[in-house]
C-alpha cells in the first residue's frame, strides 16, 4: 500500500487511505507546518523587486506623487494603462516596475496614513463619560415609564370603522335574559306568580303580523280561527269516571 508524504511536516503519514489524509490536512498542526512552509517565500518575495515595486504602488495610490523622492537623471516615469500602475524607463530603454531610490515605509507606519497606536491617544474627557451615562440612564427611565402607562391604559381602542364589541365578541341580542340579574328576594313570591313582581314581559307584535305559534305541547289559544268557542265562565264540566277501588 502506498504512504502519503508530508512535504510540509517532511515525514511520511502513519495512515495510507485517502479519507485519513483529508482528516490530517484538517488538523490543526498540518495549518501550522503550512504556514511556516511558505512565510519562508513570501518574506523572500518582499524582499525581491516585485515585492518592492508592490510597496511602492501602494504606498504611491495612497499619497501621491510628490511624497516620493525625485527621479535619478536618466529616467522617465510612464504609465500602464492596463494595470493604471507606473513604471520606469531608462536611458537604455529598459523598463522597470521599481522606483529608483525610493524605499516606502513598512506597512502600518505613520507614512501609510493611519493614525496613531492606541497607548498613545489621549483619553476623552471626563464630560463626554458623564453625558453618555445620563443618555443611557434616561432612555431606561423612558423605557420603564412607557412600559407603566401602557399597562395602566389598557388596551387600545378599535379603529373607528370596526366594531367596538368585535373585540370582545358580539353584543348580547335584543331581548335575551339580561346579564347581572338580581338576586331574588328572600321569603317572597317568586317572580311572575301571584303577589311577585311581573315576569318577564314578551315583545310587542308589529301591525299585520300574528300572534307566534304554541310551543310544542300546548293546544292552540281559546278563540282562535277555525277553532271552538272557550267554555262559559259557569259551565259544569262532566263527571270523570268512578274511581277505582
Amino acid at each position: 500500500m502506498p504512504r502519503f508524504f508530508d512535504d510540509y511536516s517532511n515525514t511520511y503519514l502513519t495512515h495510507d487511505s485517502a479519507a485519513g489524509r483529508k482528516q490530517q490536512r484538517r488538523g490543526w498542526k498540518f495549518r501550522e507546518n503550512f504556514k511556516i512552509h511558505y512565510a519562508r517565500h513570501v518574506d523572500e518575495w518582499r524582499s525581491g523587486p516585485y515585492g518592492l515595486a508592490a510597496a511602492q504602488q501602494a504606498f504611491l495610490k495612497l499619497k501621491s506623487m510628490d511624497s516620493a523622492p525625485p527621479l535619478p537623471d536618466g529616467y522617465t516615469m510612464e504609465m500602464d494603462e492596463v494595470t493604471n500602475s507606473t513604471f520606469y524607463v531608462d536611458e537604455a530603454g529598459e523598463r522597470t516596475w521599481v522606483r529608483p531610490g525610493f524605499v516606502p515605509p513598512a506597512a502600518g507606519g505613520p507614512g501609510f496614513g493611519r493614525g496613531p497606536p492606541m497607548q498613545n491617544r489621549a483619553p476623552p474627557p471626563p464630560m463626554m463619560h458623564q453625558n453618555r451615562n445620563q443618555n443611557q440612564h434616561q432612555q431606561h427611565n423612558n423605557h420603564y415609564n412607557g412600559n407603566q402607562h401602557n399597562q395602566m391604559r389598557g388596551p387600545p381602542a378599535p379603529p373607528p370603522h370596526q366594531n367596538p364589541h368585535s373585540r370582545y365578541g358580539p353584543p348580547p341580542p335584543q331581548g335575551g335574559p339580561p346579564m347581572h340579574r338580581p338576586p331574588p328576594q328572600f321569603g317572597g313570591p317568586p317572580p311572575g306568580g301571584p303577589g311577585g313582581p311581573p315576569g318577564r314581559m314578551p315583545p310587542p307584535f308589529h301591525p299585520g303580523v300574528g300572534p307566534p305559534p304554541p310551543f310544542a305541547g300546548m293546544g292552540p289559544p281559546p278563540g282562535g280561527p277555525g277553532l271552538p268557542p272557550p267554555f262559559p265562565p259557569n259551565f259544569n264540566a262532566p263527571p270523570g269516571p268512578p274511581p277505582h277501588k
